[in-house]
Order: C-alpha cells, then sequence, then structure tokens
C-alpha cells in the first residue's frame, strides 16, 4: 500500500467515525478537506480485516498437524501394563545356569551380535557370520562370548591387567571391541585376529565404556580419576556408506586388517566421580551422572571432523534436574545407572547413596534433550584449554546448581523396596517391549516391576548353590553384578533373563 494513501485513509474513517477530530487532523496532515470524497479510497475498517486475514493465513502456513505416533504418547507409554506373556512366563524358575566357564566373578552381560570369521575345510572358505551372544566381563581380567544355548565359550580373551568392568560392542562393525578396566584403562580389541589395537589411558578406574550408535563416530570413557574423555574416529563413515559383501563373496570388513583408530577430542574435568556413561539413541549427545549431583548432563557433539589438525569447538552441556522442581539443589540421592528402554524414548535413572533413611527408586523421564530455549539448559560455564594435540580440556562443577526454567517431570517412579549396598551397585534391565523393568537386589533376588511400580514378581537367583560344582565358590554368593534381558521384541515367548554374579555363574530364568 503507498504511504500516501494511509493519511486519506484515516481522514475517510474520521469522517465518518469520529468527525468532531476530522479538522485537526486534517490540519495535522496538511490535507485540504476535499480529500475526503475523493474515490477509491478504502475504508479503515476493511484495511484492518485484510490485514487480520492475511495474519491469519501467515500462521496456518507454518502449521504442520503432528503424524499420528502409533506407540503413543510418553504418558500412554508408562501407562502400559507388563506384557502378560512375559509375566506368565519370566522369574518363574532358574532355567539355566552355567558354573564352569569361570573361576572368578562375573562384572557384567550384555547380548549382542559379534563377529565371527573361520575357516571352513569342506568348502576352502572363510565362513563369515555375526551371531547373537553372551559378552561377559570378569574380576580374572577375562572377557568371554558364550552361545546362549550350549554354554559353550566361542572366544576368550584377557586384554587387561585387572578386572573388567564394561564391555561394548561397535555398533556397525562386530569385530570390534570396547572394554574398560580396573587397570585404569580402556581398550579396544579386534575379534578376528584377537589383537590390542588402542589403548585409552586414564589415571584410574574406567567405570564406564561406549560407542556412540552413529556407526560408533565417538567413543565415551568415564573413569574415577574425575574424568570423561571424548574420542573420535576420524575416519568414520556411515553405516549406509559402509561396502557390503557380494552375495557370494567374502565379507572385506572382516576379510581385512583392522583400521579402526580413535583420536582423543575431548577431557571433561568433574569434581566428582562418573557414574554412567550412555549416548542417546539418535547420537547427538552423551549423557552422565555423578555422585553427589542431582543432574542428569547431556553433552553436545560437536560437528564430525576430518583431521586430527582441526580446532575442536566448545562442547555444550545442558543439563535436567532429578528434582521435581529446577530450582531445587537439594542432594538426597545419587544417580548411579541411567538405562534408555529398547524404543529410544524412555530414561531409566537407577538411585543410590541414599539420604535421611529413603531407599532405592527407580525414576523415569523422557529421554530427549532440555530444550534449547530453556532457561535450565543453558550451557553451562565452564573454563576451556587447548591441549597441544589439539584436543580440549573443560573442568565442570558437578555440583552446580540448576538455573532455572521448566521442570523435568518424573513420568513414574519405582519404588524397588531396596535400601543400597555402598559395596554393591544396582542394575536394572528393560524388557525388549518397554512394559517393564527387572531391578537386582543384594538377596540376590530379580524383581520384574510394572512402569507404574507395582512389583509383578520376583525369584531367588544368585546365592543359590549349584548341584555337582567342585571346588571355587559357585554359588555361593548372592551379589548381582548385571543383567540383561535376551530376546526379540514381538516373540515374548523368546525372552529370557541373564544375570550374573560373584557367584562364578551365568544364571538364565
Amino acid at each position: 500500500m503507498p504511504a500516501q494513501l494511509l493519511p486519506l485513509i484515516v481522514a475517510k474513517y474520521l469522517h465518518k467515525s469520529h468527525p468532531s477530530t476530522l479538522d485537526a487532523f486534517l490540519s495535522a496532515a496538511s490535507l485540504p478537506r476535499e480529500v475526503i470524497d475523493a474515490a477509491g479510497i478504502p475504508d479503515l475498517r476493511d484495511v484492518v480485516e485484510q490485514y487480520e486475514s492475511y495474519l491469519l493465513a501467515q500462521q496456518l502456513q507454518s502449521v504442520t498437524l503432528p503424524e499420528k505416533d502409533e506407540e503413543g504418547s510418553l504418558q500412554e507409554l508408562v501407562a502400559r501394563p507388563v506384557n502378560p506373556r512375559a509375566k506368565e512366563t519370566l522369574l518363574k524358575t532358574t532355567k539355566e545356569t552355567f558354573a564352569e566357564i569361570g573361576t572368578g566373578g562375573f562384572l557384567s552381560v550384555r547380548w549382542e551380535k559379534v563377529a565371527k570369521r573361520e575357516f571352513n575345510t569342506q568348502s576352502a572358505e572363510y565362513d563369515n557370520a555375526c551371531p547373537g551372544r553372551l559378552v561377559l566381563s570378569a574380576t580374572d581380567k577375562s572377557v568371554k562370548t558364550v552361545d546362549i544355548l550350549t554354554g559353550e565359550v566361542d572366544q576368550l580373551l584377557e586384554p587387561h591387567k585387572a578386572a573388567v568392568l564394561c564391555t561394548a560392542i561397535h555398533p556397525t562393525r562386530r569385530r570390534y571391541l570396547l572394554t574398560s578396566s580396573m587397570d585404569s584403562t580402556a581398550i579396544l580389541t579386534d575379534l578376528i585376529t584377537q589383537r590390542t589395537l588402542q589403548i585409552f589411558p586414564h589415571g584410574k578406574f574406567v567405570v564406564r565404556c561406549a560407542f556412540s550408535p552413529d556407526a560408533g563416530r565417538w567413543v565415551g570413557t568415564a573413569s574415577y580419576d574425575r574424568t570423561i574423555r571424548l574420542w573420535e574416529d576420524l575416519k568414520w563413515v556411515t553405516a549406509s556408506a559402509m561396502v557390503e559383501a557380494d552375495e557370494d563373496g567374502d565379507d572385506p570388513e572382516l576379510a581385512g586388517e583392522p583400521t579402526l583408530r580413535y583420536t582423543l577430542r575431548h577431557t571433561i574435568t568433574l569434581d566428582q566421580n562418573p557414574e554412567t556413561l550412555v549416548f542417546t539413541p539418535d547420537g547427538r549427545y552423551l549423557m552422565y551422572t555423578t555422585r553427589a549431583s542431582c543432574l542428569l548432563y547431556y553433552i553436545r557433539l560437536p560437528p564430525s571432523s576430518n583431521s586430527v589438525d582441526d580446532e575442536q569447538p566448545t562442547l555444550e552441556v545442558f543439563t535436567k534436574s532429578f528434582n521435581p522442581h529446577p530450582l531445587d539443589s537439594h542432594i538426597s540421592f545419587s544417580v548411579l545407572n541411567i538405562v534408555p528402554d529398547p524404543s529410544g524414548r524412555l530414561l531409566a535413572c537407577q538411585t543410590g547413596d541414599h539420604a535421611g533413611g529413603t531407599g532405592e527408586r527407580v525414576l523415569l523421564y523422557d529421554i530427549s534433550p532440555p530444550p534449547a530455549d530453556n532457561l535450565a539448559s543453558a550451557p553451562l560455564p565452564m573454563p576451556l584449554d587447548r591441549t597441544e594435540d589439539g584436543s580440549t580440556t573443560l573442568a565442570l562443577r558437578t555440583r552446580s546448581a540448576p538455573q532455572g526454567g521448566e521442570e523435568n517431570p518424573r513420568l513414574s517412579v519405582i519404588w524397588t523396596g531396596e535400601e543400597g549396598d555402598p559395596y554393591v551397585l544396582p542394575r536394572l534391565a528393560w524388557l525388549p517391549d518397554s512394559s517393564g523393568i527387572i531391578t537386582t537386589t543384594t538377596a540376590g533376588e530379580l524383581v520384574l516391576h510394572s512402569l507404574q511400580g507395582k512389583t509383578v514378581t520376583k525369584l531367588k537367583v544368585h546365592g543359590v548353590p549349584v548341584d555337582g560344582v567342585g571346588a571355587g565358590g559357585a554359588g555361593t554368593s548372592a551379589v548381582v553384578r548385571d543383567l540383561c534381558v535376551v530376546g526379540e521384541k514381538d516373540d515374548v515367548d523368546s525372552w529370557r533373563v541373564v544375570s550374573v554374579g560373584y557367584d562364578a555363574t551365568v544364571r538364565i530364568s
């Protein structure tokens, strides 16, 4: 609309609606009285109506209707009952016990697809496969891959000089095993050649290690030297870009030399021991918790680097509070274990170090990082130093109080009834369809809970003597160190709960 038309529109409006003010307006605008009779001047009310219609159209253009979420809202997900078939079949009895596959207590168990390459003498060719296997770590410094059907040990590795605390298999290149240990290192091992490929050094126990799910671009390690370190694969390729084997040919990924290596990019220095370390399912954030903190930390991972010489950007760290109100900085417990559910939408947070007589609980949250425009999610201030090797060192205070903003609502609280043990870390596992959670107790029990907090069933699994086992103490300790649930989401009858402990046994129930 031409600017010179605006005073004419106003004059016409005043003439019709407020005639007593017309002369003063005409004088101020230096307009003759005859302009009010000019043709083609629109009514101001029509102009306003057209403008409001324009604004409404603009708003409608920016509105998108969300597609129907087949899995429902988070509240609907948490409100679901435990799968009825699981209630009938799980934790009714110990179905199998493997008591002769180790001499030391087991510390961790995972169910993973593990690369195998064996020469077939009949066909004179190599057979390549990635069968599902239990991956066990133990106090005797060993890591074993075990067939769950037979209890047969496929591979026995001893990459460390002390007990192995944590294991991880590369998400797309299944020949690579990552382990962390009480010997103050994490180690990358090639399962095909059984060679140590790389050592990730720390100053004390390395309690957690993990590959990022985005084709293993990052490795994260957490240590009781009060640091978390991020290591990057500078030759990282996405899963879709990897070379596939020919139908009748060898698998180039398994046939070639192991090429995976990582470069230290970031060191985060804390003032408390880290206890958890988990990448978000989309690979964009690293989550962790520490002792004596009421916060869940999210590290936003930077864009991919192409060279070891690339200057690393400053890391952004966001927080969510475990307390019901974001301004409440009181610390009544520590979160010692965090586990995403199989759908990648929920995060189970298991507590310890309880104050005031409160017991263990599992808190359920939305796994999503805090919104970027939320005051509570503003990047925490931290000193930044760049080292000679190009990596960065960040000093972060774990006791930093929440910075305001929106609440981080708990979707549910599951009170387990456990008082906790300062020498035994709590552990949990999700059912494959995310309808329930199984926790451990200090009495050697496994307990199935609904997401609403109801105890569905429990079974005494560890601390039960094993018949036919000689000296070695199998079955004498009730400490459950770890567990996992094996099976496909839609095949409930295939689900098995696998647990390990200081009694040097693997129990399947």
